[in-house]
């Protein structure tokens, strides 16, 4: 019993050393024939396995860094000074960070139209039930919800500005914004209740937008955040489609809106035909 266990431990040593004495029967030649045959498939098939695992864990990362590259060398052709590159770069990391610079849209352009619109509703749940669209038509937020953008901004960026024609609205999905009053404004703002630190789910630009006037804030990122925007063409086509949830929109808050409209009356006004439209809308509500 001994002799056969110091023989094996002896013949285990040599297999290790590399000093094999290797077979030396025909019996023992054909297994360890047989047997380097199937281990060397084993061995292949395990490196194939781990190096797909190794790409896959790098293909993210080597995507990002093609990315990067392909923005340096644009930066670099245009001369751009040290700062702003720095801020590309961050931009980038941001926009990585939070959406793997995955396309959205053209993901749910290969969904059906049921599921497509089952996902956008989850995506803007918080904000299709903000105050600004209590009441409306179930129908209504699928329409409005199929055309909101989601866009990324760096913190100090400027979203809006006073006196900037107002074409879309935001809804905050991620971060905080700065909105800035206008100092004859800001204490009848505060009592309306309106924020100066508008975090997730708030929205700003909706009086612009419904009036067709000029932004009577500014807004600023005050970290780096994700907002949905909703443009006014769009906006318009579901009030047009869906009258009732139009005028519930519109007369969310009548103060509020009465209040915005006086402010934006100073200001030069592109159309006359949008502001008569806007009288019209919250005369109907308000009385």
């Amino acid at each position: 019993m001994w002799h056969k266990y110091w023989a094996s431990l002896y013949y285990g040593v040599l297999l290790i050393i590399a000093d094999d004495p290797g077979p030396r029967t025909d019996t023992e030649i054909i297994f360890t024939f047989v047997s380097m045959l199937v281990l060397a498939g084993l061995y292949a098939t395990l490196f194939a396995q781990v190096s797909l695992l190794v790409s896959s864990m790098n293909e993210e990362d080597n995507r990002f860094q093609e990315k990067l590259d392909n923005a340096d060398e644009q930066m670099r052709n245009m001369g751009l000074p040290t700062e702003l590159k720095n801020r590309v770069k961050t931009y980038y990391q941001y926009v990585w960070k939070r959406s793997k610079f995955l396309d959205r849209d053209a993901f749910f352009q290969d969904l059906s139209s049921s599921l497509e619109h089952e996902l956008r509703l989850y995506v803007f749940e918080e904000m299709m039930v903000s105050s600004f669209f209590v009441g409306v038509q179930p129908f209504f937020l699928i329409m409005v919800a199929q055309t909101m953008q989601t866009i990324c901004c760096l913190q100090g960026d400027f979203i809006v500005r006073h006196g900037q024609k107002g074409q879309c609205m935001y809804f905050v999905t991620y971060g905080t914004c700065h909105r800035e009053f206008r100092e004859e404004e800001e204490i009848a703002r505060s009592k309306k209740g309106m924020r100066t630190i508008l975090k997730k789910c708030d929205y700003f630009g909706e009086m612009a937008v419904l009036t067709q006037l000029s932004y009577t804030d500014t807004v600023q990122a005050y970290e780096n955040c994700d907002l949905a925007v909703l443009q006014y063409e769009d906006l318009s086509k579901a009030m047009f489609k869906y009258p009732d949830s139009a005028m519930k929109v519109c007369c969310w808050d009548a103060e509020i809106v009465y209040s915005s409209f006086v402010a934006c009356a100073s200001q030069r006004m592109s159309s006359l035909t949008n502001v008569c439209a806007f009288l019209s809308h919250f005369s109907e509500c308000r009385y």
